[in-house]
C-alpha cells in the first residue's frame, strides 16, 4: 500500500512539473519559465533577478474560444538556433549572429506557441493551423513587472498618433487604465532595461498598451475598420469598426511579442532582435538598393546663411545641400515636406526644379530622395513613380505622420 501511495504521489508531482517548462538563453543569464496550469503564463529572470513577474497570453477567437486556456500539449521541442545572418542590404552590420534557445509547443486545439530566448532578449509568437479564415476577437497580453519597476511611457491620447510623443518617466505603479501607450515602451526592472516591442507584423494591427496599476500593463489592439473618412492629405479617421481586431488566414504566424534586455543603455541601441525576428526578404533582386548617409533639410529648417541667395525651399538652397553632401561623402539629399503642393505630389512648388536638381546631384555623385505623405502618394503611386523615374529620383521617403486611426 505504501508503494502504491508513493507511486501515486510521484505521478502527481510529475504531472504538476510537466506543466512547467524552462528555457535558458545560450549564456544562461536569462531564464524563462512557462506555466500551463489554467492559462498560459510565463515569467523571466536575468542574472537570477526577476525582471518579468508574469505574462498571461492568449488569443480570443470570434466563436468565443480562447487559445491558451485549458490547453493540452500535443508535442514540445527544445532546440537551438546558431547561425550567421547576412542581410541582403546591410544596415548596421554585414553579419549578425543569430543565436538562441527555442521552445515550440503544439497544442491539441490547433495552434502552436513558440518562445525564443536570446542572450539579449525574449520573444514569443502564436502559429495557427486552422482550415478556414478566422476572426481574431482580441489578443491577451497581461504583463506584470516586479515591484519597484519604472517606465519610460510614450503616453498617447488615442490610436490616432504620429508616434512622436514624449516618453514620460514614472513608477509603473502610477500607470493605470487611462494611460494609453504606443510601442516601444522601456522599463527598468531590478536594475535591467526591458524594452517591449514587436516584429514581423503583417495583416494584423500593431500592439499598444494600457496601464492596469500595481506594476501591470495590458496589450490592446485597435479594432478592424469597417468604414473611414479622409480628413486631409494624411489623416484618415475610422468612422465605424468591426467587433474583431483582425481577419486572418487560418494557417499562419502572428507577430512576435518582443522583450529586449539590456544591462546598459547602450545595449538597446546595439540590439538586432527585431531584425532577427523579421520575415526574410522576399525580393529576389536587391542590387538596385544602394544604402548610404543622408543630408536632411528638416533638421536645419532650410536656414542656411552666408550665401548670395535667399535660403528656403528653392533650387538654389538644395544645390547648396548637394554641394555639401558631395564634399563630405554623403550619398543622398532628402527633399522633405514643401517641395510639392500638399495634396498632389506632381504639383511642384514654384521655385523648385526637380529635374535640374536630379541632374546637378548626379554630376556631384549624390542621389535625390523625395519626401511624400502616405495618403497622397498612395492615391497617385503609379503615375508618381513613373514621373520620379523620369526626373532621376533615387528614392522615396514615405511619411506616415498620423495615418489611420482605429477607435
Amino acid at each position: 500500500m505504501r508503494t502504491i501511495l508513493l507511486a501515486i504521489l510521484a505521478l502527481n508531482m510529475f504531472t504538476l512539473t510537466a506543466r512547467d517548462y524552462k528555457v535558458s538563453s545560450p549564456d544562461g543569464r536569462t531564464v524563462v519559465t512557462i506555466n500551463l496550469e489554467k492559462n498560459i503564463q510565463w515569467s523571466a529572470s536575468y542574472d537570477s533577478r526577476e525582471i518579468i513577474s508574469s505574462v498571461k497570453t492568449g488569443i480570443l477567437l470570434e466563436n468565443g474560444k480562447i487559445l491558451g486556456v485549458d490547453e493540452s500539449v500535443k508535442k514540445s521541442n527544445l532546440t537551438k538556433i546558431d547561425e550567421i545572418l547576412r542581410p541582403e542590404v546591410p544596415y548596421k552590420k554585414s553579419e549578425t549572429e543569430n543565436k538562441c534557445t527555442v521552445l515550440m509547443m503544439s497544442f491539441k486545439s490547433g495552434f502552436s506557441l513558440q518562445f525564443r530566448v536570446y542572450n539579449d532578449g525574449i520573444a514569443y509568437r502564436y502559429e495557427t493551423a486552422f482550415k478556414d479564415t478566422i476572426n481574431v476577437k482580441n489578443e491577451i497580453a497581461e504583463i506584470q513587472f516586479p515591484k519597484g519597476t519604472s517606465s519610460w511611457y510614450p503616453l498617447e491620447k488615442s490610436f490616432m498618433s504620429h508616434n512622436e510623443n514624449t516618453f514620460v518617466f514614472s513608477s509603473l505603479d502610477t500607470i493605470v487604465s487611462k494611460h494609453l501607450g504606443s510601442l516601444p515602451v522601456l522599463f527598468q526592472s531590478n536594475g535591467t532595461n526591458v524594452l517591449l516591442t514587436e516584429s514581423d507584423i503583417e495583416d494584423y494591427p500593431g500592439m499598444w498598451v494600457r496601464g492596469a496599476g500595481n506594476g501591470r500593463i495590458n496589450g490592446v489592439w485597435p479594432a478592424y475598420p469597417a468604414a473611414d473618412s479622409s480628413l486631409n492629405d494624411r489623416d484618415v479617421k475610422v468612422t465605424r469598426t468591426r467587433d474583431y481586431i483582425a481577419r486572418i488566414a487560418g494557417t499562419r504566424t502572428l507577430p512576435w511579442r518582443v522583450f529586449i534586455i539590456g544591462a546598459k543603455d547602450g545595449d538597446l541601441i546595439e540590439n538586432d532582435l527585431v531584425y532577427k525576428l523579421a520575415a526574410p526578404c522576399r525580393l529576389t533582386e536587391t542590387s538596385w538598393i544602394k544604402p548610404g548617409k543622408v543630408a536632411w533639410d528638416w533638421w536645419n529648417a532650410n536656414n542656411i546663411y552666408g550665401v548670395d541667395f535667399r535660403s528656403g525651399i528653392n533650387t538654389e538652397t538644395y544645390k547648396y545641400y548637394i554641394d555639401f553632401a558631395s564634399r563630405n561623402g554623403i550619398e543622398y539629399v532628402i527633399l522633405d515636406e514643401g517641395w510639392y503642393k500638399l495634396g498632389n505630389v506632381l504639383d511642384v512648388t514654384p521655385g523648385m526644379d526637380i529635374p535640374e536638381l536630379c541632374r546637378y546631384a548626379s554630376e556631384k555623385k549624390v542621389g535625390i530622395i523625395l519626401w511624400v505623405i502616405w495618403k497622397t502618394f498612395y492615391d497617385q503611386m503609379n503615375i508618381a513613380f513613373d514621373q520620379f523615374e523620369k526626373w532621376g529620383v533615387k528614392g522615396v521617403k514615405v511619411d506616415l505622420c498620423k495615418g489611420m486611426t482605429r477607435n
